[in-house]
């Protein structure tokens, strides 16, 4: 399993060792709950000028232990033929992480802190909300919460949320 927040930053090397950028982005497709590539961006022309992002599949990137993410070419594919082999825009994909979570009634949740997803497949495991932006909602909403007297509830939720996926 792989975490977005593991893997943003994360250098990434060509087959010959060769620097080619760091992951900016982990990208998912509009319609569904599968990473569907990665925003690569490459390192700046002599320290200065800034390179424009490469968008690079999923399936092209291997983790290549501490070094972080391997690409089996030499250099990161064109803007028009990393776009082409995604499948879609980059308007069109959406970039999960720090994104707003809202609830069915259209209050603030909290934010995306993180995306648990299957490295091999691309389908995601779990998403996870920031927990703190959730308490404060409830306190602001005055919504009970009474910790002490409900443990066990929260307890088995927490449960529920955090091992059984891992299982």
């Amino acid at each position: 399993m792989a975490r977005v927040t593991a893997l943003e930053g994360q250098a990434v090397t060509a087959s010959d060792a060769s620097a080619l950028g760091r992951v900016t982005a982990v990208l998912f497709a509009p319609s569904g709950a599968t990473v569907v590539g990665y925003e690569v961006t490459p390192p700046s022309v002599y320290g200065v000028v800034a390179r424009a992002p490469r968008y690079v599949l999923r399936e092209a990137l291997a983790p290549a232990g501490e070094e972080g993410l391997r690409l089996e070419a030499k250099k990161l594919p064109a803007d028009d033929a990393g776009l082409k082999a995604l499948g879609y825009s980059w308007d069109e994909t959406v970039v999960w992480h720090r994104m707003p979570v809202v609830s069915a009634e259209g209050g603030s949740v909290g934010t995306v802190g993180d995306v648990v997803f299957d490295l091999a497949t691309g389908a995601v495991v779990r998403m996870v909300i920031s927990t703190v932006a959730m308490w404060v909602y409830a306190r602001v909403m005055r919504m009970p919460t009474d910790f002490r007297a409900r443990w066990k509830e929260y307890l088995i939720l927490g449960a529920l949320n955090n091992a059984i996926p891992f299982v």
